[in-house]
């Protein structure tokens, strides 16, 4: 039996057969501009040639043995991974997905301070298994199994959030949680730097430092959640937590790590990392040969390909057009300094994450293949109302032109079209967005 989710993706009726780069093909050969990159996985773009031959090398050398043994191809990667995290997070545990990856985080935060409280953000998403599925917060991804342990801080959403952008107000709330919840003593803090299935939320500037030195102060460890953010994705770093001036104690990741590859991975310290050898912790595919020089590959192209560059350039770009958005469109609008935000008379925002969005705009016209939609109680892909677009972080050789590719018109019609739009967003969920639609 189909889940809600995957009935939801059944009626888009759309099969996609091939993907080259920032392109996708369906069954009749139609090519579509990705700019949902698989749900922020596709970081380097689709079937891209160094990865592919990276794979296949490796497929034909060796598939898989085990963790058990020593391998190249894993402690290459754990190597060249850890060279991109500070401080002493220097210590790779490889797994298969970011709920994993996340799982697996809580697990030792939990046994190194000999506490069991988490305290994770309201709106949050960090896996689906039975201990993420505790930490993340909406109602749409939570089943009625136990989820003991976890507290849900106020969201510092600068935009929507209860206190706008006081960060100190939001901070007082986690301070609460452990004075009013909790022993007085956590196992940790779970958050992302910005939220990716919450709908594209960037926690309030200043909010980080203050949260992280108020649960370190209660015995707990400060968890980065990088499974969507991290990887070059908000162009001025390689990792989200970069931009608050932050350095967690375990950072979980996944998504572009592996640009499409079951590949997920926990970074810590060797301190923190020891935990895990008081019993056996063991991951039968986390860390195989074959996903991890597929890893490998794609850092090498991040940094060959400059894409965390191509992510600020392109960003800043798409930043000016839709601040062009305000004078030219007549609107109640106003945009924050990280997403931007245009908020009309009517109940409907458009909030792009510059950094999100990678990906330069080629010169022809493609259709638009998004999952940009209103949110739909129980679909759980958007938060609110509002278009999320992420494409591969891949640089085609131009800065692109938006309006070519409809981007422009699509925002900038909701002035005078919301009314139209509205109505068609709300009978496509998911929807693509073709070039002269939506």
């Amino acid at each position: 039996m189909l889940t809600r989710l995957l009935c939801c993706v059944a009626t888009l009726q759309l099969n996609i057969v091939e993907g080259k780069r920032q392109y996708l093909y369906d069954e009749h050969g139609r090519r579509y501009l990705d700019a949902f990159a698989g749900i922020a996985t596709v970081c380097c773009g689709h079937c891209h040639p160094d990865v592919v031959d990276a794979i296949t090398a490796q497929a034909r050398r060796l598939q898989h043995s085990t963790v058990l043994y020593l391998n190249h191809a894993i402690a290459d990667f754990a190597e060249a991974l850890a060279s991109k995290l500070p401080g002493d997070l220097k210590v790779v545990f490889f797994t298969n997905s970011g709920t994993e990856a996340n799982e697996l985080a809580i697990l030792m935060a939990r046994l190194y301070t000999g506490s069991h409280d988490i305290i994770s953000l309201r709106n949050s998403y960090h896996g689906n298994a039975a201990g993420t599925m505790g930490a993340t917060a909406q109602k749409n991804w939570k089943f009625n199994v136990v989820q003991s342990g976890v507290h849900h801080a106020v969201n510092p959403d600068p935009y929507r959030g209860a206190f706008g952008s006081d960060a100190e107000k939001y901070a007082r709330d986690v301070q609460e949680i452990i004075e009013f919840g909790t022993t007085g003593q956590v196992a940790g803090f779970i958050s992302e730097a910005i939220q990716g299935v919450g709908g594209i939320v960037e926690v309030s500037p200043g909010y980080l430092p203050l949260a992280y030195e108020k649960v370190r102060k209660a015995g707990g460890l400060c968890i980065a959640d990088e499974v969507q953010a991290g990887f070059a994705r908000v162009g001025s770093h390689f990792w989200g937590f970069e931009t608050h001036g932050v350095v967690p104690d375990i950072v979980t990741m996944a998504k572009g790590i592996g640009n499409g590859i079951p590949l997920g991975a926990v970074v810590t310290t060797p301190e923190i990392a020891q935990v895990l050898t008081r019993r056996c912790y063991f991951n039968t595919f986390g860390g195989n040969p074959l996903c991890t020089a597929g890893g490998l590959a794609v850092l090498k192209v991040l940094e060959k390909e400059r894409l965390q560059e191509n992510a600020f350039v392109i960003g800043s770009y798409l930043k000016d057009r839709l601040r062009g958005l305000q004078e030219k469109h007549e609107s109640e609008a106003r945009i924050s300094v990280g997403p931007v935000e245009l908020e009309r008379d009517v109940p409907w925002r458009i909030r792009e994450l510059l950094s999100i969005f990678l990906t330069t705009i080629p010169l022809n016209r493609s259709p638009l293949c998004s999952c940009s939609h209103r949110r739909r109680e129980g679909d759980g892909l958007h938060a609110r109302r509002r278009a999320r677009d992420r494409p591969p972080a891949q640089d085609a050789g131009q800065r692109g032109d938006l309006q070519r590719h409809g981007t422009h018109e699509r925002y900038g019609r909701l002035g005078r079209e919301r009314r139209v739009l509205w109505e068609r967003l709300q009978d496509h969920t998911p929807s693509v967005l073709q070039q002269g639609r939506c």
